[in-house]
């Protein structure tokens, strides 16, 4: 009975690694996307913070100003925030069943 109990408790535990695990790589995606999406806030931040210690304009000013230089981190992070995690899951799918086809 003792070997039963222990395989219960295994596998509880390996349950909780795969959620916790799943949950990490949630969060990791929901946070790069939001910080991607906030990218023009994040360089002009940057900027103004440096710009104090300098009391100039930066060289760089004219490129966070480019509408292409900004939008393509703001796409990434949009495609990330709604498509990263199923996409995620569909590479993992992959290389399981490639797994599988080389096994006998």
């Amino acid at each position: 009975m003792k070997v039963g109990v222990e395989f219960k408790e295994h596998k509880k535990m390996n349950i909780k690694k795969i959620i916790a695990r799943e949950g990490l790589v949630i969060i990791s995606i929901i946070i790069v996307g939001l910080l991607l999406i906030n990218c023009p806030s994040i360089y002009l931040a940057v900027e103004n913070f440096i710009g104090r210690f300098f009391h100039s304009r930066l060289i760089w000013e004219e490129w966070v100003n480019k509408p292409l230089y900004i939008s393509i981190p703001e796409n990434i992070g949009w495609f990330l925030l709604l498509l990263g995690y199923p996409s995620y899951l569909l590479i993992r799918f992959i290389i399981w069943a490639i797994k599988t086809m080389k096994e006998k």
